[in-house]
């Protein structure tokens, strides 16, 4: 994999890089309604607003909740267009991306190592 295709790579020390997949559906499964915001949050810093926020905490949309919207449920709830098709398109790549519980490359000498961690 070049490392072009990394997303969600942070340093953490000089030479040394941590890249992480995005979340399981499992642990998806038990998100509460206020660590999917913060995670939503976090992923999409510039793709929603408050009130976004406020439909899924008064229809208390939580982890297998989230799951399962669809564009018409959000759009249903309130929710505009556009934030509906980010929050749709996003639970489509993750259903469809491969995740262990645990995924982290770490990169000790980028010319020399390379360890890949499973659990």
């Amino acid at each position: 994999m070049p490392l072009s295709d990394l997303t969600n790579v942070s340093a953490v020390a000089p030479n040394s890089f941590i890249a992480m997949q995005p979340p399981s559906i499992t642990d998806i499964r038990g998100w509460d309604t206020e660590y999917l915001i913060k995670h939503l949050q976090g992923k999409f810093p510039t793709k929603f607003i408050e009130e976004d926020f406020r439909i899924l905490r008064e229809n208390r949309i939580e982890g297998i909740a989230f799951l399962a919207l669809t564009e018409e449920k959000l759009e249903r709830y309130g929710m505009k267009g556009g934030p509906a098709n980010v929050i749709v398109d996003y639970i489509e790549k993750l259903k469809g991306t491969w995740h262990s519980s645990c995924f982290v490359l770490y990169f000790l000498n980028p010319s020399l190592h390379l360890i890949v961690f499973f659990r």
